[in-house]
């Protein structure tokens, strides 16, 4: 006597929960990764010019930031002192850069420009993006 066999074959069924805490977790590793490095430095959006040049000279770099405050090489700095490290500079002839936030009305520019050209610095550059 012959018995019919009655056997099933049934699909395996993948469980999609810890592939999903797998994801989740990755997704929150990396979120917090990227959005905590930030560059160090002063946040200074430069106005952008098509004959930008890149300069790699030994140089004084001046920056103004949008609520006008003054930093030299990274240090905050009152005018009359820049004024004693602008005259040091050009005994030693070095260059000016001077990176000041596009929002910066431009006689504020003017005026560290003319403070640079009273001390005696030759070369003075402005800082922008290409």
């Amino acid at each position: 006597m012959r018995f019919k066999q009655r056997t099933r074959i049934e699909r395996g069924r993948l469980d999609m929960t810890p592939l999903i805490d797998v994801v989740f977790l990755l997704l929150i590793f990396f979120m917090l990764t990227f959005t905590f490095i930030t560059p160090p430095g002063i946040k200074v959006k430069l106005p952008k010019a098509v004959t930008a040049q890149a300069l790699e000279k030994d140089q004084i770099v001046i920056t103004l930031t949008r609520k006008k405050e003054l930093f030299l090489e990274s240090e905050p700095i009152t005018r009359q002192a820049l004024e004693e490290v602008l005259k040091g500079a050009a005994q030693k002839n070095k260059t000016v850069l001077i990176e000041a936030d596009r929002e910066v009305v431009f006689d504020e520019v003017i005026s560290i420009w003319d403070k640079c050209r009273s001390t005696g610095v030759s070369e003075i550059n402005i800082a922008t993006t290409p």
